[in-house]
Parts: structure tokens; sequence; C-alpha cells
């Protein structure tokens, strides 16, 4: 799979809820790591996260720009929203902006 295709299953996959669609980007031992959630190994603990990112928001949308690749390293810049869940900010738009790099093997 080549790399844009790869961020545009990514972000379908966040914003279904689909888990299993998620973790099967990645490697069987990949990791997932950001700064909320810190690192998930293995797909089926991916999975479980994407519905950790679900309990606490709705209406997730995630955006990748300006996709780089070079060798087994691919970079993007993001925009990523959702609605929150939170009792006290129930409903309420959460907004963040990024850039996120990938280690690539094998498409993955």
């Amino acid at each position: 799979m080549d790399f844009p295709t790869l961020l545009t299953g990514f972000a379908a996959a966040v914003g279904a809820n689909d888990g299993a669609g998620l973790a099967e980007l990645f490697t069987p031992d990949g990791v997932y790591e950001d700064g909320f959630f810190g690192p998930h190994a293995g797909r089926p603990a991916i999975a479980a996260m994407l519905q950790r990112f679900h309990d606490g928001g709705r209406d997730y949308w995630w955006e990748f720009t300006e996709p780089l690749q070079t060798g087994d390293l691919g970079y993007a810049r993001w925009r990523f929203s959702y609605a929150s869940r939170r009792p006290a900010t129930e409903g309420q738009p959460v907004l963040f902006e990024g850039i996120s790099r990938f280690r690539l093997q094998d498409g993955l």
C-alpha cells in the first residue's frame, strides 16, 4: 500500500471507530504512540486504544496533508477534531494540529 493510501485508510478507520481496520494498517508488532494515550504495541492494543478515543469523544475527523516518504519513513501534517463526551465539556469541539512520523514496513 502506498503512503497516501495508508493515511487515507488510517483517517477513515479512526472516524468510523474501526479498531480492527486501524490495527490492520500496522505490522503485527507495530506501535501507535501519541501524547495522550502513550504507546500501544500490537494490533489488539491499537484497536483497544481507538475505542478509548471514541469513549471520550464523537464525530471524529482526521485529515492528513503533505505526505512525504523517504525509504522506510513517512511524515505527514494532520488536523484532528472531535466533539467531547466528557461531562464538563460535553459537545464542545476539540481541535489539534501536528505532524506525525511513520516507520513503514511492507506497506504497513
